[in-house]
């Protein structure tokens, strides 16, 4: 759970998460299938969405339509591209490490 969602209404949870993912209003618009950035400010400035527009939304977000809704602060389900590149970063410096290991056994069994 994140205590920088806890309380916002869904615009202010659209809109945050709008700027994490890094979107100007015109991209998310286009990602939700709306009319344009006017569209994408109305829902970030009020407070009512209808369930299909939160799916829409959180399809287009990366999260769960109950996030957007502000049934959950849970924003797990968010995938974000940074944290998928470190982790494949990792995983290529944990496969590099192995490999390295190998090597080393390999070596020391020759010394």
């Amino acid at each position: 759970m994140s205590e920088e969602f806890k309380g916002l209404s869904s615009g202010e949870r659209i809109k945050k998460l709008r700027m994490l993912r890094g979107y100007n209003m015109e991209e998310l618009a286009n990602k939700v299938g709306t009319s344009g950035r006017q569209a994408v400010y109305h829902y970030e400035s009020h407070n009512s969405i209808t369930v299909a527009m939160a799916e829409r939304f959180a399809e287009a977000l990366d999260t769960t339509p109950e996030f957007i809704l502000g049934y959950t602060d849970d924003y797990s389900k968010i995938r974000n591209d940074k944290n998928d590149k470190f982790d494949m970063v990792i995983k290529a410096l944990n496969q590099n490490t192995a490999a390295i290991n190998r090597l080393i056994e390999v070596m020391n069994k020759k010394g």
